[in-house]
């Protein structure tokens, strides 16, 4: 590891080379390591995760720059300046785990707004509670109004407005979840399910209102919903949908199906006791 000593602290300068997991250590030589410095790990094609310490403050701009195969990020929110580039070109970040100490979710902006591609916050509170949430794809063009001899910018998908929830210090919630019925329109299905899944399954600052909206989609979508899980051998979703009654009869006899046909024991048995207990089967009676 690179790193160099200023006025008592510890800013890491590159090295780790040939390993595709970083984890940079809170303290070296006594001293915390408050920052990565710019162009430190650019263009590091090997790494594919990366784990930053409580005590970082700053990532200088173009720290993992290119870093084409970095799939999951890993930090907290104490950083005071994430700045431009840090994250860019990181095509496989799929995956941001954030450690929310003091309720500045909003840090990582940058480093969201420098992915256009799908990337998944699961956000870690400090009282233990959490929050999982998809910001989808999204892409800004520009068209040409040829009657006004203008061009006016156009944004497809709604990943953009999905950003925008992050402003100032804290994740706003409220506006997050008000942005649902455009994700069902403009982004792919996928999407929607991931966050109605994960703000059911971890509900944090959850409305009655926006709840409503998430269970109306899984209930009208339950087969759907489940093919999806059950395709991925997901069990514990699929015991999920089944624990908030997001399937009906339909929707279970098509996973069922499902289950069956990928020789899936487990889920099967899942959907079996779901079935049990929810949709009971009337004996057929003859008159002799």
């Amino acid at each position: 590891m690179e790193y160099i000593e200023k006025d008592g602290r510890i800013i890491i300068k590159g090295g780790f080379e040939n390993r595709g997991i970083i984890e940079i250590p809170e303290q070296l030589d006594g001293l915390s390591v408050t920052e990565v410095d710019g162009y430190a790990f650019a263009n590091r094609l090997e790494l594919t995760e990366v784990i930053l310490p409580a005590s970082v403050r700053r990532i200088g701009a173009h720290a993992f720059y290119n870093c084409k195969n970095l799939r999951l990020a890993e930090l907290y929110d104490g950083i005071r300046e994430l700045e431009d580039g840090a994250f860019k070109n990181c095509h496989s970040l799929s995956e941001v785990r954030l450690h929310s100490r003091e309720g500045r979710e909003g840090c990582i902006r940058n480093l969201l707004d420098e992915n256009i591609h799908e990337v998944t916050l699961d956000i870690e509170y400090a009282d233990g509670q959490r929050a999982r949430l998809l910001f989808p794809a999204f892409e800004d063009d520009y068209v040409e109004n040829t009657p006004a001899r203008i061009f006016q910018a156009v944004s497809y998908g709604s990943g953009g407005a999905y950003r925008q929830c992050m402003q100032g210090g804290g994740m706003d919630y409220r506006a997050f979840d008000a942005l649902f019925a455009r994700s069902v329109r403009e982004d792919r299905f996928e999407a929607a399910l991931f966050n109605s899944v994960g703000r059911l399954r971890y509900p944090y600052r959850l409305f009655e209102s926006a709840k409503k909206k998430y269970m109306d989609f899984l209930r009208e979508n339950g087969a759907r919903a489940a093919a999806y899980y059950i395709a991925a051998g997901d069990a514990d979703t699929v015991s999920f949908l089944c624990g908030i009654n997001a399937l009906d009869g339909n929707a279970v006899q098509e996973a069922l199906k499902a289950a069956a046909d990928m020789r899936l024991p487990q889920l099967t048995g899942i959907l079996l006791d779901y079935k049990s207990r929810n949709f009971k089967t009337e004996r057929k009676r003859f008159d002799l």
